[in-house]
């Protein structure tokens, strides 16, 4: 497995290349007018033309940075013909129910992706735009979405109730897993419905985690191919331990290194493609997150110090930290030795503490003095007299909740995509 590429980048020349590998267009005006006129698909009276697959397989490819092979394109027509198909039919289902998408609502969606991206205000437009693809394809993308995800709200979230045992039953999960990696993922779904089956959905979802692990942004093809509730969000499903994804989702994350994606993962559901982010351990605090305040006994000790001093030195400093407990206690022992280098050292974060002192540090109760640590200059006891920690966070019933509820929305909004493409009349060309 390899690693996503990071960044949003220009493709050279691609989409040049991708339309004469998929349409076989000419660069001619005339070629392209009729390429305009070509019919790919209709759905229930409403046209995909050759122009509109065109477009949005340039919309793909112009925010990609590595060139996908002529039969990864090919391949990729297929696909995002389907993905038309199907956001033509929820659209009309979003028409039928008077739901509509407003022009605010598409450009706070892109100022979302140019965040994501680091890109400036209008950033996005200049990189469609030099890739060879139009903001109206993505205009469209997303007005299909974001309809998509209020016919969800609408229809299909008030069925949603989620009883207290079952948020008990996750919370009990995620309790028993305290202390293990979370995982911050992004995912995408090839579902077994409306593809031609399982063959045809592994086919699909291989041909996809090849195109991220090529650089295709992998928001982008969430975006454009993800069967999961998360599209909308470009995939990103957030921070999650062991127990709130599927057990095979489970299984595969702890292999997975931080920005490597998964080969499909097969399920009841479909096939997952997943991109770990990062990972962290939950109530175990970084130590750039703990702040220590620090005092030292130094005592004197040259690097070629004859071996009876040594013994001396380590002898005398054993005693301090055997014996001394407290801050005042400490202070008479560094008034006592009297070294200049002996007393405060301040409040700093623990992970900008010398790496010699640092495992010392990181294990001292306040008021505990350290075993000596011999340097090259000296001998150290040190004692942390202050210890800020960040609070630990419980498991949260709301996310607990939020997951439940995520999981039966994916599942019923497949279910209903389902359907309304059974109901459909759709003719390919």
């Amino acid at each position: 497995m390899r690693s996503q590429s990071s960044g949003l980048l220009i493709v050279r020349s691609i989409c040049a290349a991708a339309a004469a590998v998929v349409l076989a267009v000419a660069g001619a005006p005339a070629a392209n007018a009729q390429a305009v006129q070509r019919i790919a698909a209709i759905v229930n009276d409403e046209v995909i033309s050759d122009y509109d697959l065109r477009q949005r397989i340039q919309l793909l490819l112009a925010t990609s940075d590595n060139r996908p092979t002529p039969d990864i394109v090919r391949r990729m027509q297929s696909q995002v013909l389907e993905a038309l198909i199907d956001e033509r039919v929820q659209s009309q289902e979003a028409a039928r129910l008077n739901l509509s998408v407003s022009d605010s609502e598409i450009e706070t969606a892109i100022r979302t992706i140019e965040a994501r991206f680091d890109l400036p205000e209008n950033g996005l437009v200049r990189v469609l735009e030099r890739g060879g693809a139009t903001i109206d394809a993505l205009h469209e993308q997303l007005r299909a979405q974001i309809a998509w995800n209020k016919v969800i709200g609408r229809r299909l979230r008030p069925r949603i109730i989620v009883g207290q045992e079952e948020i008990d039953e996750v919370l009990a999960r995620m309790q028993s897993e305290e202390g293990r990696s979370e995982h911050l993922i992004s995912e995408i779904l090839i579902a077994l419905e409306g593809v031609g089956g399982r063959a045809r959905a592994l086919e699909t979802a291989q041909d996809i985690a090849e195109q991220a692990r090529a650089g295709a942004p992998f928001a982008d093809l969430a975006r454009q191919f993800s069967q999961a509730i998360s599209a909308v969000e470009a995939g990103e499903v957030g921070w999650v331990r062991a127990g709130q994804m599927r057990v095979e989702i489970d299984r595969t994350l702890p292999e997975l290194g931080v920005g490597e994606i998964s080969d499909p993962i097969e399920t009841i559901d479909g096939f997952y493609i997943i991109l770990v982010q990062d990972r962290r351990t939950p109530n175990v605090p970084s130590e750039n997150d703990i702040t220590v305040t620090i005092k030292q006994v130094f005592l004197n000790l040259a690097k070629d110090a004859a071996g009876e001093n040594v013994e001396t030195v380590l002898a005398r400093a054993a005693v301090i930290a055997a014996d001394t407990r407290g801050c005042e206690n400490f202070d008479a022992v560094v008034t006592e030795v009297g070294t200049p280098e002996s007393g405060d050292l301040g409040t700093i974060a623990l992970g900008d503490t010398p790496a010699h002192f640092r495992s010392a540090l990181a294990r001292l109760q306040v008021g505990e003095a350290s075993e000596p640590i011999r340097t090259e200059t000296g001998v150290h006891v040190l004692m942390v007299c202050d210890r800020i920690e960040p609070e630990q966070r419980a498991p949260d019933r709301i996310v607990a909740e939020d997951r439940i509820v995520r999981t039966r929305l994916s599942m019923l909004a497949r279910r209903y995509l389902r359907d309304l493409r059974r109901d459909a009349v759709v003719e390919l060309r």
